[in-house]
């Protein structure tokens, strides 16, 4: 029994896969987004999709996409720029050393909680629902 025990351990320790938090590189995201949305829409993101999210009549900021890039852009008009933002939330998450004795270690776990509990319900969703981007090409 002992060693059935000992068996169940060892599985348990070694054998089951580990489901860990992964933090997205959000750089990575930024630099290769429009290129991926350009890929499913047959180019109408660069060509007029992305105009569809800057400001015109009755425009309530923030949220103004002023070229269909993203790096380097400050959409959100908090005099920000967008990356930068991106790189502190990558922070936070990764729960870094420095991020937390600045922010507060509360506050870091509070922001990492939300984030991953998001994270998981959006995964669970698009498996439940088979989400798939396609069709694009309707867009002006």
């Amino acid at each position: 029994m002992k060693k059935l025990g000992i068996l169940l351990t060892l599985v348990c320790l070694v054998g089951l896969p580990v489901t860990a938090q992964t933090v997205p590189d959000f750089q990575l995201i930024a630099n290769t987004l429009q290129s991926k949305l350009d890929a499913v829409s047959t180019n109408a993101w660069s060509a007029s999709a992305y105009s569809f999210v800057v400001g015109g009549a009755g425009y309530v900021p923030p949220f103004n996409q002023t070229n269909p890039a993203f790096p380097g852009g400050n959409y959100i008009e908090d005099n920000i720029k967008d990356d930068d933002l991106l790189a502190l939330l990558q922070k936070v998450l990764e729960n870094d050393a420095c991020v937390r004795e600045l922010l507060g270690g509360s506050f870091v776990d509070s922001v990492r909680t939300q984030f991953f509990a998001n994270q998981a319900l959006i995964q669970t969703r698009e498996t439940y629902f088979g989400v798939q981007l396609n069709n694009w090409t309707q867009l002006p």
